[in-house]
């Protein structure tokens, strides 16, 4: 993949379906992979839940569908913030690895 791709599309994202849920799962593309230890905290990218599509900012719009959201790496948690859905007291840093996660109630 070409470094004007990966600038493009710095995300990889799946997502799921399990009854009225609706998963997405997003990580830092430049993290899938791998793991973050600190204490007795694990944060781990593996790749065969978040590496599905490659993707860019434009991620921000499958949010609105999304009943779940599982968001690791600096880059999305930051695009999250910044965009509304997430709050700095809402985020885990593990090593400099940022994760949240945003529930939505069903009724």
């Amino acid at each position: 993949m070409s470094c004007e791709t990966a600038e493009i599309k710095p995300f990889y994202h799946k997502i799921y379906r399990k009854g009225r849920d609706v998963i997405l799962a997003v990580c830092d593309a430049a993290i899938i992979g791998k793991k973050f230890e600190e204490n007795e905290i694990i944060l781990e990218a593996k790749p065969e839940f978040y590496e599905g599509e490659r993707i860019g900012e434009e991620v921000i719009a499958l949010f609105e569908e999304a009943t779940i959201i599982n968001l690791l790496g600096r880059k999305i948690v930051t695009l999250a913030m910044e965009r509304g859905w997430v709050e700095k007291n809402g985020i885990l840093e593990v090593k400099g690895v940022l994760h949240a996660q945003i529930v939505k109630m069903l009724l």
